[in-house]
């Protein structure tokens, strides 16, 4: 707006002079109706066209600062501007917010759904994970299960053959350096045999008299009238455990109440 009063006023002032200087030469007579080669209403058309665009242009800014000022408003047809948002549908709104917590009850039934199931498959994963390392363990430890049960039978027999001898052929005057040598490897041999089962978590199972009787570790084959009721009166075969686990139990005798 400023430099449109400029613009005004330096035309305004253009012209005033220009007027000022073609009436003092005509006054003295020195400048007719030409100036310079040139007519001289050409020199004040010139400053009347420059005072006329210096107008035209004030009045184009003046328009522009006005449609600026008056952006963002309306007529609504009654001469009054209405700048306020349309009305918000409350009824709208609430069927929105009942949407969106009905989603959200669902989204959740669904994600616990879905947490349910993975702790189970998890859960069922680390059974499986344990029940194979407890049958490669057990596999290990019980591979030679089958082979210890035919391998007992050979130190029953071994066991009955040093029973066999004697004691009268292996002590006192009267004893047999052959029959004596014999039982000597015998018990060698049961001594080093009894270290292999060691070695392999094989043990034998010796109740003794007066024991109580555990059907885990013991059968029983007879009754014996005694006072100890419920225990072992006698053993008829050694029984075996491979590591822990009983391979065949011992044959025992229980004491029962006598008549």
């Amino acid at each position: 707006y400023i430099m449109s009063l400029c613009r005004f006023s330096i035309g305004a002032r253009s012209c005033l002079l220009a007027t000022r200087r073609s009436s003092s030469a005509l006054a003295r007579g020195r400048v007719t109706a030409i100036r310079d080669g040139k007519p001289l209403g050409t020199w004040i058309n010139r400053f009347t066209n420059r005072y006329s665009r210096a107008n035209t242009n004030s009045s184009k800014e003046d328009k522009k600062d006005e449609s600026v000022s008056n952006e963002g408003t309306t007529d609504n047809g009654n001469g009054k501007e209405n700048d306020l948002e349309p009305p918000i549908d409350i009824d709208a709104l609430k069927k929105t917010l009942l949407d969106k917590d009905e989603l959200l009850a669902k989204k959740d039934a669904e994600l616990n759904e879905l947490e349910d199931k993975y702790k189970r498959a998890l859960a069922e994963t680390e059974n499986t994970r344990h029940r194979m390392l407890k049958q490669v363990q057990d596999a290990k430890l019980f591979g030679i299960q089958d082979f210890t049960k035919d391998i007992i039978s050979i130190a029953d027999v071994l066991e009955k053959a040093i029973e066999s001898v004697p004691s009268t052929q292996i002590e006192g005057k009267e004893a047999n350096q052959s029959i004596v040598s014999l039982y000597n490897g015998l018990k060698m041999m049961e001594t080093n045999l009894l270290k292999v089962f060691s070695k392999h978590g094989l043990s034998k199972i010796e109740p003794g008299d007066g024991e109580k009787f555990d059907p885990n570790l013991h059968e029983a084959l007879f009754q014996i009238p005694g006072d100890k009721v419920g225990t072992i009166g006698a053993v008829s075969k050694v029984g075996y455990v491979l590591n822990g686990r009983t391979i065949r139990p011992a044959m025992v005798g229980v004491v029962k109440e006598k008549d």
